[in-house]
């Protein structure tokens, strides 16, 4: 029987599957908010540490860059460890990051405290990722999926607001207080989901690098990682921009920003839920297809051109909701390209690929777009048909890996 039927998509869910889920994506959601949480405090961030404005990028710059070095180190380590094992260190290193970020004194300790956090972070998302494909099944991994991604926009949500009015309160250490605190309590939940396993067997460096080095030359994993590459490279490219766009280019008025997030989130999270269910449903291929026609047809009407009468909020709300939902797609596809033994490196693999193509999607946008006296971007529709041209390789290269990959054997994790 084929694992997309809808007699096996709605099978019931065991409760240890659904512990190890909710475990799980709760503690994305800590990982998501600590890394949020920079953007909004940028200007309390400036004011206290004595950082000019247009040098903070420099927080959120060094952050993804150990993301990435820590996502190349991970593809290489991370599976000598028991899954349980690795996401408990991981998961107290980034309590323990994050918290030193609110005891920084200075630019130059809260900088490196970032760094820190990124390194310790990043295997957590990988770890994350590869337990979701070790315990649940094919014909029930879009949905899992779309419950651990959906994280980022619960945290757009409740976790950014909420770390601002901590702020407000008690100073901008407060929020980094918070989270690890929260951090402290999810990570007992997170771990009461994630059966015992035995660690893999001792390997030597030679044959780890032998081992990586047949992953990373098998076609599908190489297509994985260029579709990882290339769809996070062409979000990226407006992503940065598009808070600008909408207030200076379309007219959004700044008291109207929050509420944009806040539909834009909303929509993302029930759009990646209803996602993941038809993937199980119908595969990858044809949910990909469909949202990212409805992604290019969103860029073609209001990014190569200016729209007349379109409200900005909508423009801003659906473009959230087409760049998360085909996540779900992506991610889904991902874990069926890594055998068991694998699936924890190459999620840090393409952890790293996917923080490179976010840093080559903003420089892509430096080189493009330009502002006016009055603050509207110039630009956009040349940088919009390079996000277009990005958008549709990545369906092209699900389908292609779907076919290459075909569907999992039964008695296969």
């Amino acid at each position: 029987m084929d694992v997309h039927e809808p007699e096996a998509a709605e099978e019931a869910v065991p409760a240890s599957e659904r512990l190890l889920v909710l475990g799980l994506s709760a503690l994305q959601f800590v990982h998501v908010l600590e890394f949020m949480i920079v953007m909004p405090l940028g200007p309390d961030l400036g004011r206290a540490l004595g950082v000019p404005a247009e040098k903070l990028g420099i927080f959120g710059g060094a952050y993804t860059l150990a993301a990435f070095f820590a996502g190349l180190a991970g593809s290489l380590v991370l599976d000598r460890f028991a899954r349980r094992q690795a996401l408990l260190w991981s998961g107290v290193a980034m309590v323990v990051a994050t918290a030193l970020c609110g005891l920084a004194t200075g630019a130059a300790s809260f900088l490196t405290f970032r760094i820190l956090a990124g390194i310790a972070g990043g295997p957590v998302t990988a770890l994350a990722v590869a337990l979701v494909a070790d315990v649940v099944p094919l014909k029930r991994r879009g949905r899992a999926m779309g419950t651990l991604l959906g994280a980022f926009s619960v945290a757009s949500i409740l976790g950014v607001p909420a770390a601002l009015m901590v702020a407000n309160l008690a100073g901008w250490p407060a929020p980094f207080f918070a989270t690890a605190a929260l951090g402290a309590l999810v990570l007992p939940l997170a771990m009461r989901g994630i059966p015992t396993s035995a660690p893999p067997p001792v390997r030597s460096p030679s044959a780890i690098l032998a081992g990586f080095g047949n992953l990373v030359r098998r076609p599908e994993a190489m297509a994985g990682l260029l579709m990882t590459l290339t769809a996070s490279a062409g979000s990226f490219a407006l992503i940065p921009n598009l808070s600008a766009y909408l207030q200076h280019n379309l007219g959004l008025p700044r008291t109207d920003l929050p509420g944009v997030y806040l539909l834009g989130g909303v929509l993302t999270f029930l759009g990646m839920q209803a996602t993941g269910r038809i993937v199980d449903r119908l595969g990858a291929p044809g949910p990909a297809w469909a949202i990212t026609a409805g992604f290019v047809g969103l860029l073609s009407v209001a990014f190569l051109r200016e729209p007349a009468g379109w409200p900005p909020a909508l423009v801003g709300a659906l473009f959230m909701f087409c760049n998360g939902t085909r996540v779900v797609t992506t991610g889904t596809m991902s874990t069926r390209i890594p055998r068991p033994e694998e699936r924890a490196g190459f999620s840090s693999l393409q952890s790293a690929v996917q923080n490179l193509g976010s840093a080559l999607g903003a420089a892509v946008g430096t080189l493009f777009l330009a502002s006016r006296p009055d603050g509207s971007l110039t630009g956009i529709p040349g940088l919009t048909t390079v996000t277009i041209v990005l958008a549709m390789s990545v369906p092209a290269l699900l389908t292609w890996l779907d076919r290459r990959v075909g569907q999992e054997v039964p008695n296969r994790p």
